[in-house]
């Protein structure tokens, strides 16, 4: 019996070596769980973090977009702007005299500038004949005209 008592000692003082070893390797890994933990935690915070910054640059981006768009925008309001304060000084100008167009088409030129008017000439089924681009362009002859009405004192004479 001694001898399955010395062999039963053993057997517990084993036990109790390998139930120590156990419990520092439960400890060991506890605080190696811990650890993890508090780097999933940290690693959790950095994306939420990161994620808001990626938003927060999605956002930025997003604002520069619609900022494009109202620049591009305004540029065709503009243009649309142009257009339109060009036609209505265009008619102004055929308002101005419709009987002498030579006259209107100089004043046109130095108001609108000769190409935007002369486009607008061309796209407008009023002038032919005399009034054609061709012959506005051939300005000269209005000048004389106009002078010699001028230095002569005579009124001006209505071609028709």
């Amino acid at each position: 019996m001694e001898f399955e008592g010395k062999q039963l000692q053993e057997i517990k003082e084993a036990i109790g070596e390998e139930m120590v070893k156990l419990e520092r390797r439960a400890k060991d890994v506890e605080e190696k769980d811990e650890k993890s933990a508090t780097l999933l935690k940290e690693i959790e915070l950095r994306e939420k973090i990161m994620g808001s910054k990626n938003l927060e640059l999605v956002a930025k981006e997003e604002q520069l977009q619609v900022l494009k768009d109202l620049l591009d925008l305004r540029e065709k309001n503009s243009m649309v702007d142009f257009a339109v304060n060009v036609d209505s000084q265009i008619k102004s100008i055929a308002e101005l005299d419709p009987e002498n167009p030579c006259e209107s088409v100089l004043l046109g030129n130095k108001i609108c500038g000769r190409d935007v008017l002369l486009e607008k000439a061309n796209s407008s089924p009023k002038m032919s004949g005399r009034d054609s681009p061709e012959n506005a362009e051939n300005s000269q002859s209005c000048k004389r005209r106009k002078s010699s009405r001028e230095t002569k004192g005579k009124p001006p004479d209505r071609l028709v």
